[in-house]
């Protein structure tokens, strides 16, 4: 029988990891903070708003980052920007992948982190093993566990890296790197296109228009 618990030198690593990450993320709760009050100073409660059109390429909402639900013919591409500890976010989870099923290869689908760290302090961490996840091909793995987990502590997180399996040397170099970088960029973007809250959805349409509007709003564009 393969032992498939960490062995001490993974340990050891995988607390230096953490200790790492926990740093590195501090200046995002600075960020995740004017999100917040933004959110209660427009009266942000997650409901249902009107769609308007933003000015914006589609190429910079959408990102570099390999897509979560993809099929090359696809035509419209739904963005989300969500954070892992996010209570709606979990509770639309499952409705979002089954709109992009429903809609076969019309529309693809994308996942970006807007991180609220200062009321989910657990976000960042899983947030970079996403994104380490990703750039190991097994993102849709990572992303549905997380999105399943009441509980995203750090050791959750290892756990569920060990689970599907990810190279765990790999995963360390790339959270300490790029995986960071990825987060920075994306909670910048976030701020810029004035988002108030999570989960929020931009639909980037054929004809270059980028939609920010609510999932349940989406079908009425697919045409």
């Amino acid at each position: 029988m393969v032992d498939s618990r960490p062995q001490p030198h993974q340990r050891h690593s995988t607390m230096r990891l953490r200790e790492w990450v926990m740093l590195i993320c501090a200046p995002i709760a600075g960020v995740a903070l004017a999100l917040v009050c933004y959110r209660l100073a427009i009266g942000y409660s997650g409901g249902s708003h009107a769609s308007r059109v933003v000015d914006i390429a589609p190429e910079q909402v959408i990102g570099n980052n390999s897509l979560w639900i993809d099929d090359p013919k696809a035509r419209f591409v739904l963005v989300e920007f969500a954070d892992y500890e996010c209570s709606p976010c979990k509770r639309l989870n499952p409705g979002l992948a089954d709109l992009v099923k429903r809609f076969g290869n019309k529309l693809r689908a994308t996942y970006r982190n807007l991180l609220l760290t200062k009321i989910h302090p657990h976000a960042c961490y899983a947030a970079v093993a996403a994104e380490g996840a990703r750039l190991q091909g097994k993102f849709a793995a990572m992303h549905d566990l997380l999105m399943a987990s009441d509980e995203l502590d750090s050791r959750r997180v290892d756990e569920f890296a060990r689970r599907i399996p990810l190279d765990h040397n790999r995963l360390h170099d790339d959270m300490i790197g790029r995986d960071k970088a990825i987060v920075d960029a994306e909670m910048t973007l976030a701020v810029n296109l004035n988002i108030p809250g999570t989960p929020s959805f931009f639909l980037c349409c054929p004809d270059g228009k980028v939609i920010d509007l609510d999932l349940d709003q989406v079908q009425d564009y697919m045409r």
